[in-house]
């Protein structure tokens, strides 16, 4: 499943339209759905917006090889213009998160702030929302973060007063096939790879002489490693089989230097 949170209906919309989303439940929030998207309508606000989410993720539980979206439009950049985010802050805490840019969206990247309210003074250089951060922190605990993506389409420069519903559908419908048809790769690419380390390759790790414990935070580590196109082999063929506690901690700190 591919779930998109939306802040507004409006962008939102394009989706319902375009990949024929039927509603699911408007109890609390308004969902939408069909048979590989779930669309979250999550309200405005860093608090609210997180709320949302963490409601319909804690109903309909996400698996781990699904993708979470999610798209919005934002103050600052080039009209018109869609980035993918790398970096969010939350500008009343000053707390960042950064998503694991392993996927090529082809999209020049930038630094999201978002705020507690829309923002007529925007830094140079960065976008500015008011649910971002909310959205990636609620989804961090049901999503890896190589699987969650920040999709920020600019509508303004501060002047936000001027830009209406129907403004922000248009600027989303302009790019809606793109994030559909990207979100649809990753989850194709996802399902592909799950892991399915070789034969070869579990014998190896379970050569290490770990406990199980250091054997599942091994498999994580090196499961991320391979999907950048890792050689797990040729990793763990510099590895030395441990007997002491000590010397596993100190191996698995190792394995983690080298694939972080």
């Amino acid at each position: 499943m591919i779930y998109i949170a939306a802040a507004l209906y409006s962008e939102g919309k394009p989706f319902i339209d375009g990949l024929g989303l039927k509603k699911t439940e408007e109890n609390k929030i308004r969902i939408f759905s069909n048979d590989g998207f779930m669309l979250i309508i999550t309200g405005v606000g860093i608090l609210e917006s997180a709320v949302s989410l963490s409601y319909a993720l804690g109903r309909f539980l996400p698996s781990k090889n699904d993708v979470f979206i999610n798209v919005g439009c934002c103050g600052g950049g080039r009209a018109g213009e869609m980035y993918v985010c790398n970096k969010i802050t939350d500008a009343a805490s000053g707390r960042d998160i950064y998503p694991d840019m392993i996927y090529d969206s082809g999209l020049e990247e930038k630094h999201l702030i978002s705020y507690p309210k829309p923002q007529r003074d925007i830094p140079a250089g960065v976008l500015a929302d008011t649910e971002g951060y909310g959205l990636c922190a609620a989804a961090l605990g049901h999503f890896y973060a190589h699987r969650m993506f920040f999709f920020k389409i600019s509508s303004d420069s501060g002047d936000y007063e001027g830009v209406t519903a129907g403004d922000i559908a248009g600027l989303v419908k302009k790019h809606s096939g793109f994030i559909a048809d990207f979100a649809m790769s990753v989850h194709s690419a996802e399902r592909d790879r799950e892991f399915c380390f070789t034969e070869r390759e579990n014998a190896e790790i379970e050569g290490l002489g770990l406990t199980f414990a250091n054997t599942l935070k091994v498999k994580r580590l090196l499961k991320y490693y391979k999907l950048r196109g890792g050689d797990v082999s040729a990793l763990i063929g510099h590895c030395p089989s441990v007997s002491l506690k000590r010397e596993e901690g100190e191996l698995v700190e190792r394995i983690r230097s080298i694939v972080l």
